[in-house]
């Protein structure tokens, strides 16, 4: 199951408990493996984007894995870096403290201040009363970490799935996918977007109700420079869709709490269920994914790359067509010369996964033109990405895929996978 709302609708979080023509691509770029999850004590199951920090190490979280225990897998989790060298250091095994306290299972990518401390959500553990409903956490560069909030699945929300946007300030905004009480996404709420302010005062700015407004964020939301936030939710907009829970919407939160609803998704031509994180220009579009709707794979939606202009109008720049372009998407970054990047979860190579794909990494240049950078094999090289890529300003490219690598390793799903996932290097 992919790392999405469908994935965390199951987590451990808390009880506030969803054949294409194939032609071989050319592969235009290399991809280099960095490194091999290889489970317990090691990580498994990178969901998140990974953070580049300023001496060329990347740092990220694994759902599962690691020391922890408590959870529904083996292991609750890591936090984990790669220098250069491919050399992995795990730097963190959550679920260390009695009754998680300390937080498990984070599945978001992390963010760090000039200091080298970094800063993250996850979803499960913590002290809250009624539920362990997931934590913000600090962890140091000694390796200490320090809970900042812990969520308790009500008013304060649940369960967040993303990571923190920070402000010049030194503010932190988030969202969690459940709680804020308002709303019928289950018992306790539709989820909120919250601050964290330097002092360490928690406050929230909208609660979704999973009407119009939206409901279950799931993307990072991006700042501006008038301290507006943006982002995405998996449910709400239009409520014919899908029978009653939406298709999702792109939405605005000003400074003051007030939500603005950008888009909303039909699940037709248009998309569906956004996914993965946004991107933005200087002239103030918004560019991301979604994972179903779109006119191609025969009507079958396989999802699309859209653009929102300021005035809350959208253009499908494409949409997958399967086989081997690809389908589901994980979100955008965008170069300044206006070119897409992402990765797709399915597609791709179709001998892989029962004909399914292991997917591939796509750009979508400023003509709206698709080129596959690359195929997983589901093999050594790894397979499904489960996060979108990240840029080093070289024109390099760095992502993580669930499965593949260490074929010793098997993700304890039905049924398990071959390989715990991997780190990995697109070059030109």
């Amino acid at each position: 199951m992919k790392p999405t709302a469908k994935f965390f609708l199951v987590s451990l979080a808390c009880a506030l408990v969803i054949a294409v023509f194939y032609a071989p691509p050319a592969q235009a770029q290399t991809l280099t493996t960095l490194h091999t999850f290889s489970g317990p004590p090691d990580g498994e199951f990178a969901a998140a984007n990974l953070f580049l920090g300023s001496q060329g190490n990347l740092y990220g979280t694994t759902y599962s894995g690691g020391t922890g225990t408590g959870c529904v897998y083996t292991g609750c989790g890591t936090i984990f870096k790669v220098d250069s060298s491919g050399n992995e250091t795990v730097l963190y095994n959550f679920c260390s403290l009695a009754n998680c306290a300390d937080g498990g299972e984070p599945g978001a990518r992390l963010i760090a201040d000039s200091e080298g401390n970094l800063y993250g959500t996850a979803t499960a553990g913590g002290t809250g009363v009624s539920c362990r409903c997931g934590v913000v956490f600090k962890l140091d560069s000694a390796g200490k970490e320090a809970v900042l909030h812990s969520f308790t699945g009500g008013a304060d929300g649940g369960a967040p799935a993303t990571g923190l946007t920070r402000d010049a300030e030194g503010n932190f905004y988030g969202t969690t996918q459940y709680g804020g009480i308002t709303g019928d996404c289950n018992e306790n709420g539709c989820g909120v977007v919250f601050k964290l302010d330097t002092a360490g005062h928690f406050s929230v700015l909208y609660r979704f109700t999973g009407g119009t407004d939206g409901g279950i964020p799931q993307s990072d939301l991006v700042l501006d420079s008038k301290g507006n936030l943006y982002g995405t939710t998996f449910a709400g907009g239009h409520l014919d869709c899908f029978d009653g829970p939406g298709c999702g919407v792109v939405f605005k939160v000003n400074a003051t709490g007030q939500e603005t609803v950008l888009y909303s998704f039909t699940g037709g031509v248009n998309g569906g269920l956004p996914s993965g994180n946004l991107a933005s220009d200087s002239a103030g579009n918004l560019y991301g994914t979604a994972a179903l709707g779109g006119n191609g794979c025969n009507g079958s939606s396989c999802g699309v790359i859209y653009k929102i202009n300021s005035s809350g109008e959208e253009t499908v720049l494409y949409s997958f067509t399967g086989g081997a372009r690809g389908y589901d998407p994980n979100g955008i970054i965008r170069d300044r010369g206006g070119n897409l990047y992402g990765a797709t979860y399915w597609g791709g190579n179709q001998s892989c996964i029962d004909g399914l794909g292991c997917g591939v990494v796509f750009k979508l240049d400023t003509a709206d033109n698709l080129t596959v950078l690359y195929t997983f094999t589901g093999g050594a090289d790894g397979g499904n990405p489960s996060s979108g890529l990240i840029s080093d300003g070289k024109g390099n490219g760095y992502g993580v895929t669930k499965v593949g690598g260490d074929a010793n390793c098997l993700l304890e799903e039905n049924p398990p996978y071959v390989g715990c996932g991997t780190v990995y290097k697109i070059t030109p």
